[in-house]
């Protein structure tokens, strides 16, 4: 029998569920998921390791709460660059990665053409962050925008469309 992926099928309403529980606590037991999706344990392993095997689940992850290992500051920074041939963007894109602060980059529309979240732990750490942007030969432009209130963080929505 020839193994359907996630290319080829659906997510089902069960899927969605396990996802929605993983998404909450990665570590739950695949039996007390089942428990709450009314699946067999086995069939729960089985969903989810062709959830994993389909890249449907990425990887798993520890979150850090960012305040008790010292980054106190969260600053959200739209980038502007020079010229935007593949080259430029390529070169920006790799850049971006040699700085361990910058933790989720997205390439956007508009005035500006990357939306950057970074975290500091004080203002001078973001001051060298942004020393760091303004020195990249590409980078034309930056504006700043420091989280002065908590924020909100949910799992993926798996039921919206």
């Amino acid at each position: 029998m020839t193994q359907i992926h996630a290319a080829e099928r659906k997510l089902d309403k069960h899927d969605r569920k396990i996802l929605e529980l993983l998404q909450l606590d990665a570590r739950m037991s695949h039996a007390e998921i089942g428990e709450k999706v009314g699946l067999e344990r086995s069939t729960v392993s089985r969903r989810i390791a062709l959830m994993q095997e389909d890249g449907v689940i990425a990887g798993v992850t520890t979150m850090l709460e960012p305040r008790k290992v010292g980054m106190l500051t969260i600053v959200f920074t739209m980038v502007k660059l020079r010229t935007h041939g593949p080259a430029t963007l390529t070169e920006f894109e790799r850049a971006l990665l040699t700085m361990p602060n910058i933790v989720e980059s997205a390439k956007i529309s508009g005035e500006f053409d990357y939306f950057l979240k970074v975290w500091v732990k004080d203002t001078p750490g973001h001051e060298r962050i942004h020393d760091q942007l303004l020195s990249l030969p590409m980078v034309d432009q930056l504006r700043g925008f420091l989280v002065i209130g908590s924020q909100t963080s949910k799992p993926m929505p798996l039921g919206c469309t």
